[in-house]
């Protein structure tokens, strides 16, 4: 018996070295040439033809931040989105994560201005206001959301918010790739992700801040590249991490959707970018395996 003790005892304080042993990380999915990098997820896809070009973890489901307002976009142009109309803004109705602007109770917002601010500044408000703007429920915008993304045949998307601040808005980098392609077919979401810069007067300002101004999110777009944006659309949230999805015109005729998501540094997206393309400019064309 007290040996049997003796041997419950020790084996409370003395556990096996392997049970404290780190899980290894899964092993990457790369479809053709891998590009080193430490970002979760990544596609390039051809922009006429959809082929998959490169990918790592194409199909792996991430949360996508406010890569959201792309879908939010499309459904609200689909419910007839008046951008002649205006909001007043009422934060127990619009408030989400921040108030950027500093919208008091009561100022009035011309709806095209809500427009750019959601998708070049990408801010949440405006987001909540859009739909407001619809006279229908959050809860049924979002359902038409979804699906929207069913519609669309990227079923694997989630939608719970308008904004995407809930890391329950999900989806995959190959899906994100096919939303923007379907995004940029409307001429008014295409103009305000190609926009750098976007300012505003409030058409009624209840504290006398009537000017806004604000630069697109994607810093992208004010540098000069070897290749040129048509448009983009960056989210982050502390789940999603760094995310960014574009639409990119090449110099040598290409064009192309590059989606980026989980990266581990807010600023390393932008820098990545321009070396994923002159990387993938210097492969040989026999290593460029596309893969439908």
């Amino acid at each position: 018996m007290r040996l049997k003790f003796s041997i419950l005892f020790l084996s409370l304080f003395f556990v096996p070295v392997s049970a404290f042993a780190k899980e290894a990380p899964p092993t990457p999915l790369f479809i053709g040439p891998a590009f080193k990098t430490t970002t979760k997820s990544y596609v390039l896809v051809d922009k006429n033809t959809s082929e998959l070009l490169a990918a790592k973890n194409p199909y792996e489901q991430r949360p996508i931040a406010s890569l959201t307002k792309l879908m939010t976009a499309m459904v609200a142009l689909d419910d007839g989105f008046d951008f002649n109309g205006q909001v007043t803004y009422d934060p127990a109705r619009h408030y989400a994560y921040r108030n950027y602007m500093n919208f008091k109770k009561g100022d009035v917002i011309a709806n095209d201005d809500l427009w750019y601010s959601m998708l070049v500044g990408s801010m949440n408000i405006p987001a909540r206001m859009i739909v407001d703007s619809l006279v229908i429920t959050d809860a049924t915008f979002i359902r038409q959301m979804n699906s929207k993304a069913i519609a669309l045949g990227i079923p694997d998307m989630r939608f719970v918010d308008m904004h995407g601040l809930s890391e329950d808005n999900i989806g995959s980098a190959a899906s994100i790739a096919k939303m923007l392609s379907e995004a940029i077919k409307y001429p008014e979401i295409a103009e305000a992700l190609g926009t750098s810069y976007y300012e505003f007067d409030e058409v009624k300002s209840m504290d006398k801040r009537v000017h806004h101004q604000f630069a697109h999110t994607d810093t992208l777009l004010t540098k000069n590249l070897s290749f040129d944006i048509e448009a983009s659309k960056t989210g982050y949230t502390s789940e999603a991490g760094p995310c960014i999805a574009l639409a990119i015109n090449d110099t040598n005729g290409k064009q192309y959707f590059y989606v980026n998501l989980g990266e581990s540094d807010y600023y390393r997206r932008f820098r990545e970018i321009p070396k994923f393309i002159a990387w993938w400019h210097k492969l040989s064309e026999t290593s460029k395996v596309a893969v439908r």
